[in-house]
This record gives C-alpha cells, sequence and structure tokens, in this order.
C-alpha cells in the first residue's frame, strides 16, 4: 500500500507541480477583434484590444502596461507612441491599475478589456499596407518584457473613409497571426 501511495505521489507531483515551478505568467490574444476608433476633432487615436491573462505557477507576478506603438510593418519608424498613461483596463466591471498583480495559481484566466489612446503625430497611415499594433507590458520584478501584437491590413479607401471623415468613426479589425 504504501508504494502504491509514493508512486501516486510521484506522478501527482511530476503533472501538478513541477509544472507550476517552471512555468510564468502569460498574456494571450482574446478572439474578440481589435477594435479602432479616430477622433478628427481633437486628432486622437484610440485602440480597443482585449487579451487574457494566465499564471499557473506557484508565485505571483506584477506587471505593468510600459506603451503601445502602431505602425506599417513596412516602415516601422512611422510609429504613433501610446503612453502606458492613457490606457485604462478593466476585468469585467473592475478598473484595473497600470500595475497590477495576477496572483500564483490564477484560477483558469483574467480576461482583461483595454483601450490605449494618443493624439496622432506622423503620417502613419498613409497607404495600404499591413500594420502592427503592439502592447508592450513589464514583469515589474524581474524587468522582463512581453508584447502583444496585433496585425491587420487596411486598404487606402478604407484609411481615406476613416481618417479624413469629419465626425468620429470606429472599425473592429480582425487580425491574422503576426509573423
Amino acid at each position: 500500500m504504501g508504494l502504491i501511495s509514493g508512486v501516486i505521489g510521484i506522478v501527482v507531483f511530476y503533472y501538478d507541480v513541477w509544472p507550476r515551478i517552471f512555468s510564468e505568467a502569460s498574456f494571450l490574444h482574446d478572439p474578440r477583434p481589435l477594435v479602432m476608433t479616430y477622433s478628427p476633432k481633437d486628432n486622437a487615436l484610440e485602440f480597443h484590444f482585449d487579451l487574457i491573462a494566465t499564471n499557473r505557477s506557484l508565485r505571483e507576478y506584477t506587471f505593468q502596461f510600459i506603451d503601445a506603438s502602431v505602425f506599417p510593418e513596412a516602415a516601422p519608424t512611422q510609429r504613433e507612441l501610446f503612453s502606458g498613461a492613457n490606457f485604462r483596463c478593466n476585468t469585467g466591471r473592475e478598473p484595473l491599475p497600470l500595475v497590477f498583480s495576477l496572483p500564483a495559481r490564477l484560477p483558469s484566466s483574467l480576461p482583461i478589456s483595454c483601450t490605449a489612446r494618443t493624439v496622432l503625430t506622423q503620417g502613419t497611415f498613409e497607404g495600404e499596407e499591413r500594420y502592427r499594433f503592439t502592447v508592450r507590458l513589464q514583469d515589474t520584478e524581474r524587468k522582463k518584457l512581453s508584447n502583444l501584437d496585433f496585425c491587420f491590413d487596411l486598404e487606402e479607401s478604407e484609411i481615406k473613409d476613416f481618417f479624413h471623415g469629419k465626425s468620429k468613426s470606429s472599425k473592429p479589425l480582425f487580425y491574422p497571426n503576426c509573423n
């Protein structure tokens, strides 16, 4: 009987505890579309995005939203920056601070919904291109960065309609995996 208990204990340790020792918190794309909103009144661009945070490790992680940027993949220096201070995030109905903790053994996952806002400063959206929206988060203890990338295509006619209109407009962007 003692041998069977020992074998069961080893199996439980191997499948439950061992992976938690070496796992880290991570962020995944939520399947909902990225939504881009432009307000011509104040030349403001917003991206609304959803992500899923997971933490299966045995330790708590603390993260901070650092910044985000959007740029054409063919010209990555033409980027619009979104300061982390201009992020508004929540988990359901509860606001999420820019520095937040993921407790050890998070029950399963934590859905997070965010809006990043900036005032356009460059001619980032000028031609038919594939664009990349990148959100950067940092593990505050280990200073390790995590990037969450969303890629989307815009045609020239969409850009003209979207950015040269007189009223606020929003566009859902279905993004493929970034390569």
